[in-house]
């Protein structure tokens, strides 16, 4: 597939899509799809900034700083109660900010490359509004276990 994978009417909202096998390097970096790291991405000079996240089912992804962000403000501004509290702590202790490097790579934390079972290759799915990173061989095997998605989905995106 192409790199040409993100599209959107406001250039600060990036829509991700298409998947990508990406060798990762001795440090742990690999190089983020030429799309997803358009400079209108960022602010000014600056390279691009993510932030590496895990969900509570083990789900590793990357939003933009941007992104990450504005999501952080819609929590903040639900009211405040315990489970917004145990939220919190879940992201931070879950999530880091990972920068691009000057030639588009962008390191995955250790402790990220250790849960999902990451070493040699990722595979770089882009999820709408963010890109999640998976082990390309399950990525493999959820591919020929046939698993479709709900009909419904397919219907209402050609209506």
């Amino acid at each position: 597939m192409s790199d040409d994978a993100t599209t959107s009417s406001n250039p600060m909202e990036p829509f991700f899509f298409g998947s990508y096998e990406r060798a990762l390097d001795d440090k742990g970096r690999f190089a983020v799809p030429f799309r997803f790291r358009r400079q209108d991405l960022a602010k000014e000079e600056e390279p691009p900034r993510f932030v590496i996240f895990e969900d509570p089912d083990g789900i590793v992804s990357l939003l933009t700083f941007d992104q990450y962000v504005r999501s952080m403000q819609q929590i903040m501004a639900m009211d405040a109660d315990e489970e917004r509290d145990e939220f919190l702590r879940w992201m931070a202790d879950h999530s880091q900010e990972v920068p691009m490097d000057s030639q588009g790579r962008v390191a995955i934390p250790a402790a990220y490359l250790e849960r999902i079972g990451i070493s040699k290759r990722v595979k770089v799915r882009g999820m709408v509004n963010r890109m999640e990173l998976v082990r390309p061989t399950e990525a493999a095997e959820a591919e020929q276990a046939g698993a479709a998605p709900p009909r419904k989905y397919f219907k209402r995106f050609f209506e």
